[in-house]
């Protein structure tokens, strides 16, 4: 990679800057420096999108503050330069927006992105105050910073006293008192903070540290807001993020600066897919199957539900299989999260498994806790809401969702805790087993996840199998190597993937429990077919159909799941009709038919067609478990 930018990129980089020097704003002179936004020395590449044009002056006094050799991933590389153009845009001109907004998925590494953007140069000489929601959260910040850029942050600030050996201060939001303010407004904050809002969407949880945080913000120099989630589930306008009025000013919706989705994530193979188990049991539903979100008492029947024992045990026992399989199998070290409802549940369960579990009820144990189960090889760390956020602890990769919290807010930071640090081994796609009682409003939030990654994955595993194919795996597959499949049961033909085990391979396992099991018994076909030793069902012969032979028959495959669905609820005939064609307009609109095309009947998208054809099939599918 070359280290020095050429005459042209030069020229480019001086327009961009308007012939001024990017950190002092001076005239630049003969001599001026072609700066890297983001170090050579730390992976920067020598790209205009990763220059600025700075005086002599400014380059030979900038520190390079990033000790550690760290290579970005893309989407970092991009944030780091868009924050950084958006701050040169405010200096240049007040009316700008005080703030950048970053939404990145859990996982993504958005704290690593962040303390690079603050290490640039135009922030030489600034302090920093970092505020997130945990105590665990608030050392995370300062230890990354002493980590990455040789920053001292103090994590146990008193509200007293600042010491100049302290370029910054780490705190949690229950910090924002009136008295604490007062010391952060007078002592810690002024035109050269820079600050960091980690989860900045917990602002909406109370109006005081709303307040606070617009008061250090008309006093910092700049804000960086940062979310995995930056809505909330009661719809209340976080401070520091970027709303989109609709036409009738009635709806808003989030617009953040910059954004890398947990599917971005995924298709960049940096999270883990995540695999949902619905585990059912008895409870009682309204008529209809649909429970009202916003009716409390719904949500005390979820309450009830998940409080009898018969739910867990299974839950458990289905968790637990899964863990070991993948211990065994793929990951030694792989550890599991339950969340619990109550602390008295966790502390039932933790007796359960005493021996192979950890037991976090409450902030003041969490860090030092969640560190030492980090680095052990214990099986299960069970917890009430202690580790649903911030927490880093890659060997996740089961959870266990024992709580009654319906927020699809909570809901995302628990799934987060399992995608972490994705190891893909030898074309085996690694994911994060998921456990959840079925219902609908959690499943809601299951299905939008699925929706936002099943491309993803069908591809990545097409993938890995031309790579199979073309012999680029050089490690030939152990039978029981790198198991890594759903833990669900169903027809064993499909869940074969069309192949059966020859005898010999048979007679070679028939040793084992495991292989009644029927996840197993697909992932020994998987890999057989992987080693080619597998035999092949031989498909029956299928009519070649042309385009618009498949886009009728895919529609009225949809006709006839959308009838099926509407026949099952409503027996009069004038309602069936009224519903069949909500029923269209309603799955028009969410697979992508409107506003793209008025109607289906005028769609010859086929993908979007079939996305259609699959809403319908869930909508039917889910229907029928809770009838």
């Amino acid at each position: 990679m070359r280290r020095f930018f050429n005459d042209y990129e030069k020229k480019q980089l001086f327009l961009q800057a308007g012939g001024r020097c990017r950190v002092c704003n001076a005239l630049l002179e003969k001599g001026w420096h072609a700066d890297h936004v983001i170090p050579f020395s730390l992976g920067g590449q020598t790209d205009i999108k990763n220059g600025q044009a700075l005086c002599s002056k400014c380059n030979l006094s900038k520190s390079n503050k990033m000790k550690n050799q760290i290579h970005l991933r893309d989407w970092q590389e991009r944030f780091v330069n868009q924050f950084s153009q958006r701050y040169n845009e405010y200096t240049k001109d007040n009316e700008q927006r005080k703030f950048f907004c970053c939404m990145a998925g859990v996982g993504s590494g958005k704290t690593i992105a962040s303390i690079i953007a603050s290490s640039l140069p135009q922030f030489a000489g600034w302090n920093y105050l970092i505020i997130s929601p945990t105590i665990k959260v608030v050392k995370t910040w300062s230890d990354k910073f002493k980590e990455i850029s040789d920053i001292d942050i103090d994590e146990k600030f008193n509200f007293k006293s600042f010491l100049n050996t302290f370029q910054g201060v780490s705190m949690s939001y229950q910090s924002l008192s009136d008295i604490n303010l007062n010391v952060l407004l007078g002592h810690i904050v002024g035109p050269k903070t820079l600050v960091i809002l980690d989860e900045v969407h917990h602002l909406g949880e109370q109006n005081a540290w709303a307040e606070a945080a617009i008061k250090i913000g008309e006093r910092a120099g700049y804000i960086l807001s940062l979310s995995g989630t930056p809505s909330r589930s009661d719809s209340k306008r976080i401070p520091f993020i970027n709303y989109v009025e609709s036409k009738d000013s009635l709806t808003y919706t989030c617009k953040p600066d910059f954004e890398y989705t947990y599917g971005d994530s995924v298709m960049d193979k940096t999270c883990c897919p995540i695999l949902f188990n619905i585990i059912d049991a008895k409870s009682e539903y309204t008529a209809d199957g649909f429970i009202d979100k916003q009716n409390e008492k719904h949500r005390i029947v979820l309450s009830n539900l998940l409080k009898k024992n018969d739910w867990i045990l299974g839950a458990m026992n289905d968790a637990n299989k899964a863990l070991d399989d993948i211990r065994n199998n793929f990951m030694p070290n792989a550890g599991g999260l339950v969340v619990c409802q109550s602390i008295e549940s966790a502390k039932m369960l933790h007796a359960m498994f005493p021996n192979d579990s950890v037991l976090i009820t409450s902030e003041a144990q969490t860090s030092e806790d969640i560190d030492k189960f980090a680095e052990s090889t214990t099986k299960w760390v069970i917890s009430v809401q202690m580790i649903s956020e911030g927490v880093d602890i890659p060997r996740l990769r089961v959870i266990v969702y024992w709580t009654d919290v319906t927020t699809k807010t909570f809901f995302s930071q628990v799934t987060g805790r399992g995608i972490r640090n994705r190891k893909d081994i030898n074309g085996v796609i690694d994911h994060c087993h998921f456990f959840m009682p079925n219902y609908l409003p959690i499943v809601e939030h299951c299905i939008e996840i699925e929706n936002e990654i099943r491309h993803i994955i069908s591809a990545q595993e097409q993938e890995y199998t031309e790579k199979r194919e073309r012999g680029e795996y050089s490690e030939r597959l152990n039978l029981f190597d790198n198991q890594n499949v759903p833990v669900t049961v169903g027809d064993l033909n499909v869940m074969n993937a069309g192949y059966t085990m020859c005898p010999s391979v048979k007679n070679s396992i028939k040793d084992y429990d495991a292989v009644q099991q029927a996840h197993f018994v697909r992932m020994i076909a998987e890999q057989l077919n992987f080693m080619g030793i597998g035999e092949k069902k031989q498909p029956q012969p299928q009519k070649i159909q042309t385009k618009r032979e498949m886009i009728d028959s895919v529609r009225k495959d949809t006709n006839d799941q959308i009838k099926k669905y509407v026949y099952s609820k409503f027996s009069d005939q004038e309602m069936r009709q009224f519903y069949i064609k909500e029923t269209h307009n309603r799955l028009n609109k969410e697979s992508g038919v409107y506003p793209k095309y008025k109607s289906s009947p005028l769609c010859d998208d086929l993908e979007i067609l079939k996305r259609k054809l699959q809403l319908a099939k869930n909508l039917n599918n889910y229907h029928e478990k809770y009838n």
